[in-house]
């Protein structure tokens, strides 16, 4: 009889020690999901930074090609040629 009482305890001890090691790895778990998350977001944010810091630049560079056409003399309709040019990523000469 006192065998099947320890075997009980020792049952019991053991279903609870279960209990609170399913406890334990869902709450880890459940941070690294957390951390997965707010790392995808920081990666998100910087390449939206990096993209409008480009956007930027590139706009910078963009008026800076059009005040050079303008000072060259360059007619409108040249200038709007030259600019859609650049847009594309076409290297216009001359």
């Amino acid at each position: 009889m006192e065998y099947a009482r320890n075997g009980d305890k020792k049952l019991d001890f053991l279903q609870q020690k279960l209990k609170l090691d399913q406890q334990i790895f869902q709450a880890d778990h459940e941070d690294k999901r957390k951390q997965r998350e707010i790392e995808t977001e920081h990666r998100r944010l910087e390449l939206e930074l990096r993209e409008r810091a480009i956007k930027v630049q590139e706009s910078g560079q963009r008026h800076e090609f059009f005040l050079a056409l303008v000072k060259e003399g360059k007619s409108p309709a040249d200038i709007e040629i030259l600019l859609a040019l650049y847009d594309r990523g076409v290297a216009p000469s001359g």
